[in-house]
């Protein structure tokens, strides 16, 4: 059984996946340090300090993997949903408000472009479209992390699985705060300077 962890980096994935396992008593793993191990990735060419994943030979070395149980922090889903399917029973969707977002990222002491390009992913909710796209919506617990620790976020977690309340809904773009600097970033030109997706 596999149940992923997953959200634009900063939300609060591997604190979360880290008590989730402990509580259900599965194998914590980070895809990126497994994909890196089983020699699926490469460095970014365009020299920004991040791997690529070589989809095709993860999605191959996933599958000849004998998993168990496993608690699985990623902000790929769809690669670990395309690699073992059904074997995945949960994903969980970790959520923060855009702004809160920038300033944690900003005092991990990311470079600029790094953090405006996780910011729009989360304002843009990159990561939920992709579940919903591999039509996972109804299995995917989503919780907004931007004012909670980790443990009440693992209780809400819990709580959600227990009454099954599912799917994707969070919308930032509501809140007119978060719309005006999701506008500011868009017109200062990072899309010309880095790679936005």
């Amino acid at each position: 059984m596999l149940l992923l962890v997953t959200g634009t980096p900063g939300t609060g994935k591997t604190s979360v996946g880290r008590l989730i396992a402990e509580e259900t008593g599965c194998r914590f793993v980070e895809s990126s340090l497994l994909l890196e191990a089983l020699g699926a990735t490469s460095r970014d060419p365009t020299g920004r300090a991040t791997l690529v994943v070589e989809w095709s030979a993860a999605v191959d070395r996933l599958r000849s993997l004998d998993m168990g149980c496993w608690v699985v922090s990623t902000v790929t889903p769809s690669l670990w949903l395309e690699a073992v399917g059904l074997e995945v029973a949960l994903a969980v969707l970790l959520r923060t408000n855009p702004i809160v977002l920038e300033e944690r990222l900003k005092g991990r002491g990311w470079p600029e472009g790094k953090v405006v390009e996780n910011v729009l992913a989360e304002a843009f909710g990159e990561i939920g479209w992709e579940l919903v796209e591999q039509g996972f919506e109804a299995s995917t617990i989503e919780v907004d992390t931007s004012t909670r620790s980790p443990r009440e976020v693992v209780d809400e977690v819990f709580d959600k699985v227990e009454r099954w309340d599912t799917g994707v809904r969070i919308d930032w773009l509501d809140s007119v705060e978060v719309a005006r600097r999701v506008a500011e970033l868009l017109g200062r030109d990072y899309l010309g300077e880095y790679r936005v997706s």
